[in-house]
């Protein structure tokens, strides 16, 4: 039980389990920002344990892309999150939105 990765899992499934009553609170602040955070650090986190776990690099390769899914949005979500909680709402326009998307995006394709 001493393997890193046990934990890492652990944590995955815990945040997995995290958005679902986040999930019916959308109407208070920042819910649906703290809601695609919180399912981006879980498919990071699904996806850096099934990494690990498969053999082949084929596999691995695979779950290292899925795992960029998260890893690419969580600090997007967090900063869109952050903004609306502390009421600067004025900052998400759709403009800003598609800039703040532009460099995981590039990321995702690279």
């Amino acid at each position: 039980m001493n393997n890193p990765i046990v934990y890492i899992n652990a944590l995955g499934c815990f945040m997995a389990l995290l958005v679902i009553p986040i999930a019916q609170q959308q109407e208070t602040r920042g819910g649906k920002y703290l809601t695609a955070m919180l399912l981006g650090a879980a498919i990071w986190s699904a996806g850096a344990a099934m990494e690990y776990f498969t053999g082949s690099i084929t596999n691995q390769l695979f779950w290292s892309k899925i795992e960029y899914l998260g890893v690419t949005s969580v600090p997007v979500f967090f900063f869109l999150y952050s903004l609306e909680f502390n009421q600067f709402s004025r900052w998400l326009t759709r403009r800003n939105m598609v800039l703040l998307g532009i460099i995981p995006l590039i990321t995702l394709l690279l």
